[in-house]
């Protein structure tokens, strides 16, 4: 399975094997890579902005002041420079903000559910000749 992932400085692919072990601390099906993305949180009380700390093939932690509870489905769209997708989610745990959690950030373990759509800008292309 590939995921690309793009930054401000270059394009990468990654690539995963299904047999990998998975840690004792980590079950992740997928990795994770720190991305920070704008995302926009639809939740039954309303919008809120937040940014991607990481993201994997099957969800993310999203930084943002006030997440909604765990368990609550939102509609996120996240953009990544040159994409945007809207992808419907399931929040798994939140961080809040606390004395006790000083050195973890605010926000909100996500699972993805559904990818709902994609855009990607128009990028201008050159014809040869010209």
């Amino acid at each position: 399975m590939n995921l690309q992932v793009e930054t401000a400085r270059s394009s990468e692919t990654v690539s995963e094997s299904n047999n990998k072990k998975m840690s004792c601390k980590e079950q992740r099906m997928h990795p994770r890579h720190q991305v920070r993305w704008a995302v926009s949180i639809l939740a039954a009380d309303g919008l809120r902005r937040g940014e991607t700390e990481d993201i994997s093939l099957g969800g993310a932690f999203i930084r943002c002041e006030m997440p909604p509870s765990p368990n609550e489905k939102v509609l996120l769209t996240i953009e990544n420079y040159s994409r945007s997708m809207r992808i419907f989610a399931q929040v798994a745990w939140t961080n809040l903000a606390s004395e006790d959690s000083r050195d973890k950030p605010t926000g909100m373990g996500v699972q993805f559910l559904q990818l709902l759509s994609t855009s990607q800008a128009v990028q201008p292309h050159t014809q040869k000749g010209s």
